[in-house]
């Protein structure tokens, strides 16, 4: 329950985020209690942490989950991503090494790309964010988070022509995208 309701929090509704963040942070913290050496209740937890905000909490979570499992690039990839949105992006970078190369066919993979590009944007390393932007929408199972990231990037560096070109890829996948 936990983890899905986190994935909620990301894909569903957004009136709906915050009861599912608060559904994934209690159904994670009974889990984490019932068995605090599963690596899985850790993860949910961590993640459900992170999207609260609640940074220190979820790092914690996040390296215990990985002392539980070192092999789970999941966990590797949640401890990144919590990195990455908690201005931390430079200690991200090992992070999304690890999990790419733990599960390099992870069906999340355009994930892990995506975020490593928002963490290298962080940093003014645009050259990398690029190149991780177009990794992540090459991705099987990619959505249009890395297409926005590129078309900002892009933007960013005024290459409006190409930001546009990728903005019309971006609006016909998720037409009310503004």
């Amino acid at each position: 329950r936990a983890y899905s309701s986190v994935q909620l929090a990301f894909y569903g509704p957004p009136e709906k985020r915050d009861a599912e963040l608060q559904a994934a942070l209690t159904a994670s913290q009974h889990a984490v209690a019932l068995d605090p050496w599963d690596a899985f209740n850790r993860f949910a937890f961590g993640r459900a942490l992170c999207l609260s905000l609640r940074f220190a909490e979820a790092e914690a979570e996040l390296e215990a989950a990985i002392e539980a499992n070192r092999s789970f690039a999941q966990a590797h990839f949640a401890l990144a991503f919590c990195y990455t949105v908690w201005d931390r992006p430079e200690k991200a970078l090992p992070l999304y090494d690890r999990a790419m190369q733990l599960s390099p066919q992870d069906p999340h993979l355009w994930a892990f790309h995506h975020m490593r590009s928002i963490a290298h944007f962080r940093l003014d390393q645009l050259e990398e964010a690029e190149h991780h932007a177009r990794a992540a929408i090459r991705q099987q199972y990619a959505t249009y988070w890395p297409y926005a990231t590129l078309c900002a990037l892009l933007a960013d560096q005024d290459r409006l022509e190409e930001a546009a070109a990728i903005a019309d890829r971006l609006l016909r996948m998720k037409p009310e995208y503004s």
